[in-house]
């Protein structure tokens, strides 16, 4: 068996061990202390959609600043299963060993070596590529949910809730395209809107919408205009089968034309 120092979504006891990733075999051991490391986010995560925790170490944090996370038992089998979960993979995450704190099953303090996962190569990279940088609410909600499960400190529950809040005020804008998407034709009934915002599939997964979801779309120069528009499904053959639907009457209502610059949020 493995110890696993997990800090971010695995906090909660209920994803970790659904079927879909370990299947009630991690076993938790309780809270543990990290010390002189701060949790940031910023790691963009394909799978979850959306900017994921990641530990920063200095040596001034020493003494000064300690993450609170839960210490897993995990059969060494599934090792390879929770690499897989983590995306070490696709270097979204690697492997480190870390010194963790926590309490035996005697209720004496104990130090131990620990396996966690931090930032590699393409999770920093793609997140700071990514034009979406927030948390989700879903991937958040798992943190939260694991901090009051184990009853992690409240001030350090509160401090995590600051971070994800201030992190998500920095980076929600995103910038889309008012741009023709489509010409109007005699022959193709389907080509006949010729406004829009078009949103790429790669696109749609930064912004973390759907078809059938509703986002904001901001004028750049003014952002007091505003409308609420859904992301629509397109004609089935060789088009894009999702986009902002933005007609000229729209257009006009937020004061931007064909070419100018927007702000595109979830709604």
């Amino acid at each position: 068996m493995a110890l696993v120092f997990q800090y971010g979504s695995n906090l909660d006891v209920n994803r970790i061990n659904s079927a879909e990733r370990l299947g009630g075999k991690a076993i938790p051991l309780g809270v543990a202390e990290l010390d002189g490391y701060k949790i940031i986010f910023n790691v963009f995560s394909k799978g979850n959609k959306c900017a994921v925790t990641n530990i920063h170490k200095k040596r001034h944090f020493i003494g000064k600043e300690k993450i609170y996370g839960v210490l897993y038992k995990v059969p060494d089998n599934l090792l390879g299963k929770l690499d897989a979960i983590e995306g070490v993979n696709s270097l979204t995450y690697q492997r480190s060993n870390v010194k963790v704190k926590y309490k035996d099953r005697s209720g004496n303090l104990s130090i131990g070596s620990a396996i966690t996962y931090v930032g590699a190569t393409n999770g920093l990279k793609n997140f700071n590529e990514s034009p979406y940088k927030m948390i989700s609410d879903k991937y958040s909600n798992f943190i939260i949910a694991g901090m009051q499960q184990f009853k992690i400190p409240r001030s350090y529950q509160a401090k995590v809730r600051a971070i994800i809040k201030e992190h998500n005020k920095k980076h929600k804008e995103i910038k889309g395209i008012v741009q023709k998407a489509f010409t109007k034709s005699n022959d193709d009934p389907f080509n006949s809107r010729n406004n829009e915002v078009r949103l790429k599939k790669e696109f749609r997964i930064f912004l973390n919408v759907d078809v059938g979801d509703f986002v904001k779309i901001y004028n750049t120069q003014n952002t007091t205009l505003q409308n609420i528009y859904t992301v629509r499904k397109g004609p089935i053959h060789s088009h894009p089968k999702n986009w902002i639907y933005l007609s000229k009457k729209g257009r006009d209502r937020i004061g931007v034309r064909i070419g100018s610059e927007v702000i595109v949020e979830k709604h």
